[in-house]
């Protein structure tokens, strides 16, 4: 059985969406935000396996970023963490069209909703955080059946999962992170789309075909390094949706996206979030 370390803090609400955001990028478990009788909490996962000592990179951003905050940690066993991904993970209605499921969950879905089922593990993406679920309306509003789709930090797999439920001919999940890869593929086969989802463990390499769809939720930065790729990586016409940073970003990687070869169709807006969608000239 796994273990893991749980890093929890109280923060104002305020707060709340820039420490999970500084959490989120290091920890391989996902972040949770909460409201409870004290206050605002964000709790952040890391396994125990993972380094000698997991979680301690985002600890020092914590304490560099926000000092006057205190962190707690404690370890976990992997039923209690998967117990607490249970209470946090409801059936999501996302869009028009997608219905978010949990594997515990047994339900017929309403009239014309398509059922993406996510088992989180230990990836990030159930499609609760605002960045995901905006990158899943925009690939819902531009996805037309047969396209080829990118995506780029699949995470748990769920934009990928979604792409090929709602017609794509071919899909393409990226990841650096064997963790978030492995759940990934588990997830497409959970979801019997394994045989047009690729999942693979890496980043752009000019070896791939021209994609018509292409979909980046991972950060501000990482978005600007790979907004030339990105555009090599598209056919003339297709549109990037881009996310996972937050408001005070957007101009960066606008302007990276812009000098790239990328024009703005749309900015979607979820909590102090943002994600572009733009267009290749």
């Amino acid at each position: 059985m796994g273990r893991w370390r749980e890093v929890t803090v109280g923060v104002s609400e305020a707060e709340s969406a820039e420490v999970a955001a500084l959490l989120q990028a290091q920890a391989p478990g996902g972040t949770v935000i909460e409201e409870t009788r004290e206050g605002t909490v964000v709790s952040a996962y890391f396994p125990l396996d993972s380094s000698p000592e997991p979680g301690a990179g985002a600890l020092n951003a914590l304490a560099h970023h926000f000092p006057h905050l205190r962190p707690l940690a404690r370890p976990l066993l992997e039923e209690e963490w998967m117990q607490g991904w249970r209470s946090f993970f409801s059936p999501l209605p996302v869009g028009e069209r997608l219905l978010i499921l949990p594997p515990w969950e047994h339900r017929r879905p309403p009239h014309g909703r398509v059922v993406v089922v996510i088992d989180p593990g230990p990836a990030f993406g159930t499609g609760h955080h605002p960045t995901t679920q905006m990158c899943l309306e925009a690939l819902e509003r531009n996805l037309r059946p047969g396209m080829r789709v990118l995506d780029l930090g699949t995470g748990s797999g769920i934009l990928a999962i979604a792409a090929a439920r709602l017609g794509a001919k071919k899909v393409v999940a990226l990841d650096t992170d064997r963790v978030a890869t492995k759940a990934a593929r588990g997830n497409a086969r959970a979801n019997r789309v394994l045989g047009r989802v690729s999942v693979r463990t890496g980043s752009l390499d000019g070896r791939l075909k021209p994609f018509d769809l292409l979909l980046a939720n991972i950060s501000s930065q990482t978005i600007i390094e790979v907004a030339r790729p990105l555009a090599r990586a598209a056919h003339p016409g297709a549109v990037l949706a881009a996310g996972g940073f937050l408001a005070e970003g957007l101009s960066a990687v606008e302007r990276a996206l812009g000098e790239a070869g990328w024009h703005t169709e749309d900015v979607l807006t979820g909590d102090d979030w943002r994600t572009l969608v733009v267009s290749r000239t």
